[in-house]
C-alpha cells in the first residue's frame, strides 16, 4: 500500500474539484451570457440576503424596488 502525501490528492478529490471548478466557470458564463430581467435580478437581490419567511420576502422585494427607484430614478416597466 502506498501512502498519501498532503501534497497528492486521490482521484476523488480531483474529481471534486474539478466538478466544483466546473460549476464555477458554468455559473459565471451564466451570469454574463444573458441579460438580467427584472425577475431575475430581484429574485438573485433576495436569494443573496437568505430570507428565513414570507416577510423577509416581502420587505426584501420593497427594499429592491426602493434602491432600484432611486438608482435609476424609475421602477422596472
Amino acid at each position: 500500500m502506498s501512502s498519501v502525501t498532503k501534497t497528492q490528492f486521490t482521484h476523488t478529490q480531483e474529481k471534486q474539484m474539478l466538478s466544483q471548478l466546473a460549476g464555477y466557470v458554468h455559473n459565471l458564463f451564466n451570469k454574463f451570457s444573458r441579460p438580467q430581467t427584472y425577475g431575475s435580478a430581484l429574485e438573485e437581490y433576495i436569494v443573496s440576503r437568505s430570507p428565513q419567511n414570507t416577510g423577509d420576502i416581502d420587505r426584501l422585494t420593497h427594499q429592491y424596488q426602493l434602491s432600484q427607484e432611486k438608482n435609476t430614478g424609475r421602477l422596472w416597466v
